[in-house]
Order: C-alpha cells, then structure tokens, then sequence
C-alpha cells in the first residue's frame, strides 16, 4: 500500500479542481455519490450505466455530475489513500475513469479565441501525477464561455511561450497537496516576465490546504478555491447562468 507519507514526493492521489463550484448537500444525493465512488473502484471495468440513469431520473444534469459529482469522489478517494485504504494504483485507476466520464459529459471544444471575451492560460506544474482537478476547471470556465488554454506538464519556458503568443487575461495554477512551491513559484515567476500589464495570477487545488500564505510564497495575485472570487479577481466578467446541458445517455 501507498501511504499519506509519500505527498512530499509529488504522489498527490488527486488535486482539487482550482476553482471549484460550491458544494451543497443537496446537490449530491448521498446514494449517488456512493454509487459513483462504487463504479470507479469497481473490479473489472467500469460501467457508468446504472450511475446516469439514476441521475437523469433524479433530474440531475451534466453540470451538477461535473461541479459536484466527479470532485466529491476524487476526495474520497484520496482520502482512502492517505488512510491506506487504496493504493496509489488504485486511486490512479479512480482518477482515469472520472476523466472518461468528465470526457463523456462535456463537449471538450473551444469557441475560438478571437470571439471570446476573456481567455485563460490553465496550467499544471511539471510532474504533477494526476490533472483532474485542472480537467474539470477547464469544463467549468468554458461552460461561462471563457477560452481555456491548458497546459498539464508546465515549465516556465512554456509559460513565457504560451502568454507571448497570445494576449491572455489570467493565468491559474491547479496544483494538488503537497505540490513542491517552488515550481509553482517559477510558474508565476515566468508570468510576470511578459511585461507589466501581464497576466493576474491565480493558485488553486489541493496545495492550498498546507500553505495559507501561498500567495506571499509565490508572488501570485490570489488564491482560492471559489471560480467567481478568482475570476472577480481577475477582472473577468461571466453570465449570470451557465449553458444548460442535458444529463448524458446511459
């Protein structure tokens, strides 16, 4: 088994989305979740039949599975692995089959960047194991028809690349527990190198539950798990609902 111990070296069994939609009870039927959570640790593979069908019968959509769903359960099963409960392959297994149901449930294309109102540069440290939370964030900013960007495996060097290629409004960093900051710090280091009307700079996920002071640490503008705060912040405006999506086939 795989312990909590191993965090420090860039293990994190899952990082929260950077930005994420608030969570409410009512929102996640608890036998819905534990539903879910049944069917990504499942023996075997993985059939998400009988997970939709309860869903689209309780009128839950693609957005709620989304928002809500699919970050409840990566928890979970984080936690099992921190508790010794699952091992760190079996939580990789977890993670793989919410990003095949995130795939299915969301169109996954871009509306151009010329006819957006705002873009976004989403990245990932270099060496981060599993980029969930920053797959689900992506889902979440185009939902408010936002250009995403992403880059999982970033560098400085791609960082520079990607803000001097095109004018982008932000820049958020997903980063899961125990994510080393000195990479992240680089990142937001290799922002402000484009000028001095670059990029506001958000940090999200996971790594802020051990570094309350992130921002001083790392020079970025703010950090924070709620999207309309982070967007606020950032000075970008979004619609007051999001696209409607239907739940998806069984």
């Amino acid at each position: 088994m795989t312990n909590g111990s191993n965090r420090g070296f860039g293990t994190q069994p899952v990082e929260d989305a950077v930005v994420a939609a608030p969570g409410h009870d009512d929102a996640m039927p608890p036998d819905l979740l534990d539903l879910l959570e049944k069917t990504i640790l499942a023996r075997g593979a993985a059939d998400f039949s009988a997970f939709l069908a309860a869903c689209a019968a309780q009128g839950i959509d693609n957005n709620r599975i989304v928002d809500h769903f699919i970050p409840a359960a990566a928890r979970t099963a984080g936690v099992q692995w921190c508790e010794d409960g699952l091992s760190f392959v079996d939580v990789t297994v977890a993670v793989a089959r919410l990003q095949g149901l995130l795939h299915r449930l969301s169109p996954g294309d871009d509306s151009p960047f010329d006819i957006c109102a705002s873009a976004v540069l989403l990245v990932a440290p270099e060496g981060t194991d599993h980029t969930l939370g920053a797959e689900v964030l992506a889902e979440q900013l185009r939902r408010h028809g936002i250009y995403v960007r992403r880059v999982l495996q970033a560098t400085p060097d791609i960082v520079v690349h990607e803000l001097r290629r095109d004018p982008l409004d932000a820049v958020f960093v997903s980063a899961g527990q125990g994510a080393p900051l000195e990479k992240i710090r680089r990142l937001v280091q290799a922002a402000r190198t484009v000028g001095p009307n670059g990029p506001c700079v958000v940090i999200g996920g996971g790594v802020l539950e051990d570094n309350p002071d992130i921002t001083e640490l790392t020079g970025a503008d703010i950090a924070t798990s709620d999207m309309a705060a982070a967007l606020k912040a950032c000075g970008i405006a979004i619609p007051a609902k999001d696209r409607p999506r239907a739940a998806a086939r069984a």
